[in-house]
């Protein structure tokens, strides 16, 4: 993390020296903490709300599920990939189109990065959930006991991407407290419904909650959108 962190600092260097011009420099700390601090609080959640399963079905279950359980997920978590680079490639986007008060424009964008990356993350979780018992009996004899597991968090993974960028439209257009609120909702909420199916229903339970939770958080970020940016991300509309 520090490598990257210094690494991005050395490429954006000489960029901002060609466009910022020789000057008095101005840092509005509060400003910047005021995006940072949630912003850090909702990254911490979801790498937090990404392994409470694991965590959960460690205390609950034998080892043998554990780590059958522990193979299936971070196999189907390369689905996740695809959120991100989508999000990546047009976080920066939002904030200049908001910066430009180009919000019908903004929703465009966020619905073709939703469709894309789900009709992306659909073909990968049906191409995974088929091949998901194979897959898995490469990790040792035993664990292609967790093969149900793939479709359903996939399944949870698809509608978080059609629900669109949620989170990053929120940090870039001021609403990064919003967005980190709904992030540790989401995960109290996981960890008390692990805590009633994973007893009940082992690794099927597990992996619902894990669906059920990231539709949640994304559809809760989707409606936020909706409530205080007037964006409907899933449509590509905005609010006149």
């Amino acid at each position: 993390l520090a490598a990257g962190i210094a690494g991005q600092a050395l490429l954006l260097r000489p960029i901002l020296r060609a466009r910022l011009p020789p000057g008095p420099r101005r840092h509005d700390v509060r400003a910047w903490l005021g995006t940072a601090l949630p912003s850090a609080v909702s990254d911490a959640a979801d790498i937090a709300l990404a392994n409470a399963d694991v965590l959960l079905v460690g205390a609950l279950l034998p080892p043998a599920e554990v780590a059958a359980y522990y193979a299936a997920t971070r196999l189907t978590l390369l689905l996740d990939l695809v959120r991100y680079a989508a999000t990546a490639a047009a976080t920066h986007r939002f904030a200049a189109l908001d910066a430009l008060a180009r919000r019908a424009e903004a929703a465009r964008l966020a619905r073709g990065v939703a469709l894309g990356s789900a009709a992306v993350c659909g073909a990968g979780a049906l191409v995974l959930s088929a091949g998901a018992a194979p897959l898995l009996s490469l990790f040792g004899p035993g664990f292609a006991v967790a093969a149900p597991v793939v479709p359903i968090v996939a399944a949870g993974l698809v509608v978080a991407c059609l629900c669109g960028p949620g989170g990053d439209v929120l940090a870039m257009m001021g609403e990064a407290r919003a967005g980190a609120a709904a992030a540790l909702v989401t995960l109290v909420g996981a960890l008390g419904l692990g805590l009633l199916l994973v007893p009940a229903y082992g690794l099927v339970g597990a992996a619902a909650t894990t669906a059920l939770a990231t539709a949640a958080r994304a559809a809760c970020l989707s409606w936020l959108c909706w409530s205080r940016l007037g964006l409907a991300l899933p449509l590509g509309r905005a609010r006149a």
